[in-house]
């Protein structure tokens, strides 16, 4: 219902609302607010699965970077035991066995260096 009132040359309006339309602004306003709700509590979940999958990979590349560090230095003690037996005899062959063992040292050190940094590195982004 809209009343106006005339006071000299301005006129303002007045309107009322029926009490029946601060119940349908009230609901809609309640209904966005759950569907806001029940949004964010879809996307948190998401983002949870999602940081559980990234964990496992994570940690799957962070363990076959051990593995291989760990079958490195494996190979290397078979290397240099290879490389006690044959210095008698073979010059050349200790020779390349230690030229050998000296890389495949490095790789190692440099596969551990490697997963240290990407670790701490990937443990800053993630939080």
């Amino acid at each position: 219902m809209i009343f106006k009132y005339f006071h000299a040359n301005t006129s303002t309006s007045i309107v009322e609302h029926s009490p029946s339309s601060y119940i349908l602004m009230f609901s809609l306003v309640f209904l966005f607010t759950i569907l806001a709700i029940v949004a964010s509590c879809v996307v948190l979940t998401a983002n949870n699965g999602f940081e559980h999958r990234v964990e496992r990979l994570r940690q799957t590349i962070f363990d076959a970077g051990g593995d291989t560090c760990q079958s490195i230095r494996r190979v290397v003690k078979v290397l240099l035991n290879m490389q006690t037996l044959l210095s008698p005899y073979n010059f050349q062959a200790d020779q390349m066995l230690n030229v050998t063992t000296h890389r495949l040292r490095r790789g190692s050190v440099t596969i551990q260096q490697f997963i240290d940094k990407t670790q701490h590195t990937s443990s800053e982004a993630i939080r």
